[in-house]
């Protein structure tokens, strides 16, 4: 039985009121009140699906008015109360769903106005750096500063441990990955990108292991007896636990960057499917999976002009260089034919032939050098050959001049 027919009809705002109250002295009384325990507690991903159909709560019996009012007043009374750290919670609450509504709604404006009104305290809960990363991460003016905010993420993750394990901080980062390469797509090829890349891939995809194996056999009861608003709300929580099509989809995201187009298109399509057997599909979610999906054929495109680009080059930078070479050895061979006009002697025919032979190999090697600095384009093997020929002139050379040395000094001495 479809799950949207469980009504909330029933339920009234004190109803909320006495729940978030209830849910923070329960965390409280779980942790011997100890604030720093409490604080980490919020880093669970159950309580993440918590605030989340708290949020839905709010939007579908029309509580936002209500619910800002509530969170006024706490936060009020929490900065005149002097038992501090157990009064925080409730407020902490309201905020987090607040700014999830918001947010939700894609109502930014008054997301970043919420947020910014937020109280300095909040940042001793660890997830708050997560809230910090999901408001700016959200902002079109932020879109530029995308790779700080994915340092940002890691820095999160190492400074708090627990961050490291908690599924929507780990998803928020790969996904931030995978926008900030779809809108750079020229710097995917180098070897950081790759690495990047790579390592949110495999983030990913663990996520989607751990969520297979935590829900087999693990079936949510359909059509339960709800009597009360905390039936309701863990209900649906455990409901949200359940749907991971997102992680599908950023995953797919990834595989498109990694250039591959077909096991990336088989993800998404399953992250749609799985919102298709949902209880409730939503038409949004699906379009913009499919809009997404619609993107790998533009990634490719790119991959497939670039590869042609590089292709191209390489024929022109070859090209190049035989032009080159050929210009030089020409110039080279000309400019030296008036020599062997004016020798007749066989020996020294053979000797500047030799000689002759040793300066062209030096002149390709240095040409070819030439020519490689100038395209940045010269491998170890192009080095090692371009060095052999420098060598093996310079060797001909000198077995040329060597003999021609020894006579010259001969004959010096003997004229002396």
């Amino acid at each position: 039985m479809s799950s949207n027919l469980i009504s909330a009809d029933k339920f009234q705002f004190d109803d909320l009121k006495r729940y978030i109250l209830d849910f923070c002295k329960s965390k409280n009384s779980q942790t011997n009140y100890d604030p720093s325990v409490v604080k980490t507690y919020f880093d669970d991903r159950q309580v993440e699906c918590t605030i989340t159909e708290i949020s839905k709560l709010i939007e579908q019996k029309r509580w936002l008015k209500q619910v800002e009012q509530e969170y006024s007043s706490l936060k009020n009374e929490f900065c005149h109360n002097q038992n501090r750290e157990r009064n925080l919670d409730p407020v902490f609450i309201y905020f987090y769903v607040i700014f999830t509504y918001y947010r939700r709604q894609k109502n930014f404006t008054k997301m970043e106005e919420f947020y910014k009104e937020g109280l300095m305290e909040f940042k001793d809960y660890p997830i708050y750096n997560h809230i910090d990363l999901l408001c700016k991460a959200n902002l079109p003016i932020n879109f530029d500063k995308l790779e700080d905010l994915i340092r940002q993420s890691i820095k999160n993750q190492n400074k708090y441990p627990q961050l490291k394990q908690q599924e929507g901080v780990i998803h928020h980062y790969c996904e931030m990955v995978a926008i900030y390469y779809e809108r750079n797509l020229d710097l995917k090829h180098n070897d950081e990108a790759k690495k990047q890349i790579k390592d949110a891939l495999e983030k990913v995809d663990n996520l989607i292991k751990e969520n297979e194996n935590k829900n087999k056999g693990n079936q949510v009861q359909l059509n339960p007896t709800i009597n009360s608003i905390s039936e309701y709300i863990e209900y649906f929580s455990k409901q949200d636990l359940k749907n991971y099509d997102k992680y599908y989809v950023t995953k797919g995201r990834l595989l498109a960057l990694n250039q591959q187009y077909s096991q990336a298109l088989v993800s998404i399509n399953k992250g749609i499917s799985l919102v298709y057997d949902s209880d409730n599909p939503n038409k949004s979610t699906i379009d913009s999976y499919k809009l997404i999906a619609n993107n790998i054929s533009l990634i490719k495109a790119y991959d497939t002009s670039l590869e042609n680009y590089e292709s191209l080059r390489s024929i022109k930078t070859d090209n190049f260089k035989v032009i080159s070479l050929m210009t030089a050895v020409l110039s080279f061979v000309l400019g030296s034919v008036q020599i062997f006009a004016t020798v007749k002697s066989p020996v020294e025919i053979v000797t500047y032939l030799v000689a002759f032979l040793g300066l062209i190999l030096i002149l390709l090697g240095i040409c070819l050098l030439g020519v490689s600095l100038v395209m940045k384009d010269c491998s170890k093997k192009e080095k090692k050959f371009i060095a052999g020929l420098i060598v093996l002139g310079v060797i001909l050379l000198i077995c040329i001049l060597i003999p021609q040395f020894v006579e010259y000094f001969k004959l010096k001495n003997e004229s002396v």
